[in-house]
């Protein structure tokens, strides 16, 4: 049977011993997780890095390019959605961590709760947009490098939605109460 990590919240596959969080799931199952402040830190940090490398590296693709060719919707929309993702990437799962699992009504809040959104959809532009509809090519004749930058977005995008994916997962753990915090 597939088990939650009380840590994070990740369903692991049956028999794993130990989440990709770096929990040990052979231990206290149940019990809440206390965290300090400075793991907490590194938590978030390693839920949304491989997230986040993705889309600094996608960004100053977008801005060189721009530089390059020049300035056209594609490359306009890959910089303002790698840079806008970003930011929601590290705001939605900090904002849940600042709480300490007592979510507070504002519109700030709200902002960044909906912001959680935006990495996921531009995530799924880069899989299907960028990368199974930039395969269409193919059917012209087999290029190389189309292939292999269609594979790039593919793997991309799926990076950016599993780290959304997992920071949203943190902060329902949060919120559930199975991921306390220490006072500081």
């Amino acid at each position: 049977m597939a088990t939650a990590c009380p840590r994070c919240g990740l369903v692991n596959p049956p028999g794993s011993q130990r989440c990709d969080c770096g929990y040990s799931l052979a231990s206290r199952a149940g019990e809440p997780v206390t965290l300090t402040a400075r793991d907490r830190a590194l938590l978030v940090g390693r839920l949304v890095s491989k997230g986040g490398t993705v889309l600094l590296i996608l960004s100053v693709v977008a801005l060189v390019q721009m530089f390059r060719v020049g300035v056209n919707y594609r490359h306009a929309l890959l910089l303002v959605g790698s840079l806008v993702s970003l930011a929601a990437l590290f705001a939605y799962p900090a904002r849940a961590a600042m709480e300490h699992g007592r979510p507070q009504r504002s519109l700030a809040g709200f902002l960044i709760g909906l912001g959680g959104f935006v990495p996921y959809l531009f995530g799924c532009y880069l899989v299907f947009y960028e990368g199974f509809w930039r395969l269409r090519a193919l059917l012209d004749g087999f290029v190389f490098s189309v292939l292999l930058v269609s594979v790039l977005y593919i793997v991309g995008g799926y990076a950016v939605v599993s780290a959304i994916y997992k920071a949203s997962e943190f902060a329902r753990a949060v919120d559930d109460g199975r991921i306390r915090f220490n006072r500081d």
